[in-house]
């Protein structure tokens, strides 16, 4: 089993093994500022009548919002409240046929198009990752699955309860000369470096996140020629984002130092982060609160 350990590379301490991935200190990603997104509905309240299937992924529900829990200056809607779920299979503790009138719900999405609150779960990519909603039951607190609790145990800052259920996909990853990225139906960036979560510093690094934009027939690659053994251009989605996003082989992230490889990994959200944990048993965990992770062996 691959762990995360703690590596010296260059006379600077700090790396996290994360399934192969090894990630080296370097400048800053963007932060949370710089990837400032739609405005936040968080709210607690009852449904109104049962919920609408629109497709196989998404689904409509009306909600009397009792209490508003996010912003914290703004107020109730005088009327039911149109929310739109976008969510794959086991990815939220909810389904359609779940949501009857007067099911208490706690709903925490973004305002999106027609000023309607929009939810979108992990494993659907609709917003750029680190912007993911869920549905769960009001005044409770699920916990963690199997497959991560030990991860979400030893996070330095805690992360609260669960809001929708483990999960586990195959997960894209690649390593870079000073990053890594992942790939859930968004693209997950991370970079070592100085970090810190709810005021404590930590040892990882920053992360950010971006849409697979790549979409055939664009080219795979940009064919750019790595500068000696053991570098590779970056390609596809990855590659696209390490390009338009991230500066390329002279940016954050410099050139990727393997190809592109697929693992299954569980993920599951909570109220401050996500906690991932390849199928080794090698975890991440994503904080919320300055955009920070940190690495944990399961």
């Amino acid at each position: 089993m691959l762990l995360p350990r703690l590596l010296r590379q260059r006379g600077i301490a700090t790396a996290v093994l994360l399934a192969g991935l090894l990630i080296l200190p370097g400048a800053a990603l963007a932060s949370p500022a710089e990837q400032a997104g739609p405005l936040r509905c968080h709210w607690i309240g009852k449904a109104t009548k049962p919920a609408e299937r629109l497709s196989a992924t998404q689904f409509a529900l009306s909600l009397a919002v009792d209490r508003v829990v996010a912003p914290p200056e703004a107020e109730a809607p005088e009327n039911a409240a149109t929310v739109i779920v976008n969510s794959t299979y086991g990815a939220s503790y909810y389904r359609p046929f779940d949501i009857k009138t007067g099911t208490a719900l706690e709903v925490a999405g973004y305002i999106r198009t027609g000023g309607q609150c929009v939810v979108d779960t992990l494993n659907v990519g609709t917003l750029a990752p680190g912007f993911e909603g869920y549905l769960r039951p009001v005044d409770v607190c699920p916990s963690p699955g199997d497959e991560v609790i030990s991860v979400y145990e030893r996070a330095t800052v805690s992360l609260g309860c669960a809001v929708a259920p483990m999960f586990t996909a195959p997960t894209a990853m690649q390593r870079f000369e000073n990053g890594a990225m992942l790939n859930l139906k968004g693209i997950y960036v991370l970079q070592s470096g100085p970090a810190a979560t709810a005021g404590r510093p930590i040892e990882g690094g920053t992360w950010s996140g971006t849409r697979n934009a790549w979409r055939e027939p664009e080219p795979a690659s940009a064919g750019l020629v790595p500068p000696g053994p053991g570098l590779f251009e970056s390609i596809l989605g990855f590659g696209k984002a390490w390009r338009e996003q991230y500066g390329g082989p002279d940016g954050v992230l410099g050139w990727a130092t393997e190809e592109e490889k697929t693992t299954d990994a569980s993920w599951q959200l909570f109220e401050r982060g996500i906690v991932v944990v390849t199928r080794p048993g090698d975890g991440l965990i994503l904080y919320h609160d300055g955009r920070a992770w940190e690495g944990r062996s399961r």
